[in-house]
């Protein structure tokens, strides 16, 4: 009987050690995230920009990619802060509870000590301002990609009617909101704090299921 229960339990080193190996690999994922988007909003950008002979309908919808993607790499983003959160308040847990016999490990916890914690979530919080600002300047640099060539070709003064039609103002006005729906949205994914940062999924079922405690 104790040889099946030594088979079927895993250690709780074992489980410490797999969480701390997969907030690494998280770590490297999210960093990935950003820079997929740049390097891909970079190519777009820079395809748009020599579409000069096509008509500007086919570059709106080819910079229109880059919000898009921000979105797409935001939430991912947003997977993986979310999933390190998760893992790391399983961390502190796990420390909390470890070997009684050697408090002063449990003292110096990275995961849960107030600071350690405070200090590694500043951090991490660095990335996501990066992320931010690098959305909302490569999507702006999208929206002048598109808009400045126009203005300052010498033919826009003759243009000047069809840019002023009712058909032309709706139709830019329902893709700037597409546009900008995207790019706010994604900044707002990679910007927003994760769910498990403050109190592990415990003490928030806790704390739901027995308010005011």
């Amino acid at each position: 009987m104790e040889d099946s229960d030594k088979v079927n339990t895993v250690s709780a080193d074992a489980r410490y050690l797999a969480a701390w190996s997969e907030v690494t690999a998280r770590i490297t994922q999210r960093q990935n995230a950003l820079y997929i988007f740049m390097a891909t909003s970079g190519v777009i950008i820079g395809f748009a920009f020599s579409m000069k002979g096509f008509p500007v309908g086919a570059r709106a919808l080819v910079l229109l990619a880059v919000p898009l993607t921000a979105y797409t790499m935001a939430l991912l983003n947003e997977k993986h802060n979310q999933t390190i959160a998760l893992l790391r308040s399983f961390l502190a847990l796990c420390e909390k509870s470890s070997d009684k016999t050697m408090p002063s490990l449990r003292d110096i916890s990275y995961n849960w000590h107030i600071d350690f914690r405070e200090a590694a979530l500043r951090f991490r919080r660095y990335h996501d301002r990066a992320f931010a600002i690098a959305i909302a300047v490569l999507c702006t640099i999208g929206l002048l990609t598109l808009v400045v060539p126009r203005l300052a070709s010498k033919g826009f003064p003759t243009n000047l009617s069809d840019v002023m039609s009712p058909g032309f103002i709706i139709s830019a006005a329902f893709y700037l909101a597409i546009y900008l729906m995207f790019s706010i949205v994604a900044m707002l994914a990679v910007w927003r704090t994760a769910v498990y940062e403050i109190e592990s999924p415990i003490e928030r079922r806790r704390r739901i299921q027995q308010p005011g405690i």
